[in-house]
């Protein structure tokens, strides 16, 4: 956008989980980030080559994504043809486009980056995204479901279809288009008129978490800077200890239990961001099998095996079944892992896989 609105399309997901982050970035002098201005090399080499126009210099490593951006607006109706029948007679092609979102309480508007409309009917629109971490379907997007009722609000479309191309994914995720009747664009405006209106009450609830990092204002919000002290009650507990009376206490062990369960969840985003992406690696670890467990294959036949090998020790046989079957671990406890005694029991074990996870790989490679 040539001018931008604090709440303009791009930002609507940040303002849905942290309304005063608005109000806080508007007093932070903006930066684009390395990440930003590369986008918009991007976006100005393809737009120029869609254009016809001279093409401006980028980075080597970019021209490829941006040549698949390319491709893929060339390609767009067959990519879709299956699920739409199209208008006849030739679509408006936009390049570019300023879209007035006013009826969102938008007030700059944004840009398409590539559109092809038949008014009145059916408009198909593609946004560029040059970063490497997956962007929401655009089915949920705020920023796509935005451009997709400016369209229709412009053109009388009764029918938009909005896509994300994402050149810097792996083939198979690239390119993600959904369908937006009327009836879902509407319910969508609604939403999003609700998310601008939220952030400019007196006082918007500032709400710290992952959005933070893309927030100009992380580095000065004390939300933030209080997220950040109770997750140092993991490191440091003895401050539950050196608190100056039993609610105080109280309340930071409770914070502790806080802390944990978004670690937790961190873990959590991480592993399932690896294990449905493959191009998204850590160093030092990968997936592979996590812990897994085993079983007897046949309980009877191992009660009989650790009776047997109870009595050889001159152990009384109830140890091997006090109230349920030992495990096949709490038998190598009591037994030991001599290998006359391994080789008896592990003919008579099963192994369960564990569930995929992040394992370190052997050597921190």
């Amino acid at each position: 956008m040539s001018a931008h609105d604090i709440n303009g399309p791009s930002q609507l997901s940040k303002r849905e989980a942290c309304p005063g982050s608005a109000k806080a970035e508007q007093e932070i002098p903006r930066k684009d980030s390395p990440e930003a201005s590369r986008g918009t090399l991007g976006h100005a080499w393809i737009a120029a080559f869609l254009r016809g126009k001279p093409l401006p210099d980028i980075p080597e490593d970019l021209i490829e994504s941006c040549s698949i951006c390319v491709d893929t607006a060339k390609q767009i109706k067959t990519t879709i043809a299956a699920q739409i029948k199209f208008p006849s007679g030739d679509p408006i092609v936009l390049v570019e486009h300023k879209v007035d979102l006013s009826h969102l309480g938008i007030k700059e508007g944004g840009t398409i980056d590539f559109a092809l409309i038949w008014p009145g009917v059916l408009g198909i629109f593609l946004d560029w995204k040059f970063g490497d971490l997956w962007t929401d379907n655009p089915k949920f997007n705020r920023q796509i479901q935005g451009y997709g009722s400016g369209l229709a609000n412009d053109f009388g479309l009764e029918e938009v279809w909005g896509g994300i191309c994402q050149p810097e994914l792996r083939p198979d995720l690239r390119v993600r288009v959904d369908k937006f009747t009327s009836e879902d664009l509407e319910r969508r405006a609604t939403d999003i008129r609700r998310i601008v209106a939220w952030t400019q009450v007196s006082d918007p609830p500032r709400r710290p978490g992952e959005h933070c990092g893309f927030c100009g204002a992380k580095d000065a919000c004390a939300a933030r800077q209080a997220y950040g002290a109770q997750l140092s009650l993991i490191t440091q507990p003895a401050q539950v200890f050196f608190a100056g009376s039993p609610d105080d206490r109280k309340a930071l062990w409770e914070k502790i239990g806080i802390a944990l369960s978004v670690l937790g969840k961190a873990k959590e985003q991480i592993t399932d961001l690896m294990k449905g992406d493959p191009s998204i690696t850590m160093t030092g670890y990968q997936i592979g099998e996590g812990k897994g467990k085993r079983e007897w294959i046949d309980p009877d036949q191992a009660k009989l095996a650790m009776h047997a090998i109870a009595l050889e020790k001159g152990m009384d046989a109830d140890v091997v079944e006090p109230r349920k079957l030992l495990s096949p671990s709490a038998a190598e406890d009591l037994f030991g892992k001599a290998k006359a005694v391994r080789e008896r029991l592990e003919k008579i074990v099963k192994k369960i896989p564990g569930d995929p996870a992040v394992v370190a790989i052997k050597g921190g490679k």
